[in-house]
């Protein structure tokens, strides 16, 4: 079984709009693939029509069965992750072993203070 795992500076799963982070991704695989890739996306989760969006990708080339690599990206400044009943915009790091098409995936959390936005309310809120 491969084995993949992405790390955020510090372990961290909140992060600010605009800042650079370094992202490990370590691994272990079971036999040789011709690349691994790593990219910033961001999803939509829920109701309608998915919307996905690739805003960074890097790749390891011929990567060897057990490896580490370091990336950097640049997270942009919009949108933030969104949270509601109907729909959620997520965003992530992805781990892509080619030829394999397995992904592996950490989600973050994009946000002004390290948080996102709420799209729920409370039916105190509405009165």
């Amino acid at each position: 079984m491969n084995q993949m795992n992405l790390k955020i500076d510090g372990d961290r799963k909140a992060l600010d709009p605009g800042e650079t982070d370094t992202v490990q991704l370590n691994w272990e695989l079971e036999k040789r693939v011709d690349e691994i890739r790593i990219r910033l996306v961001w999803f939509t989760r829920g109701q309608g029509d998915a919307d996905f969006e690739l805003i960074q990708e890097e790749s390891v080339d011929s990567p060897q069965l057990t490896g580490s690599e370091s990336f950097q990206f640049q997270l942009p400044g919009f949108p933030c992750s969104l949270q509601g009943k109907l729909f959620s915009l997520i965003w992530a790091f992805e781990a892509e072993l080619i030829p394999l098409k397995e992904i592996y995936r950490q989600e973050i959390t994009l946000g002004p203070n390290k948080s996102g936005i709420s799209l729920t309310c409370s039916d105190e809120s509405i009165s």
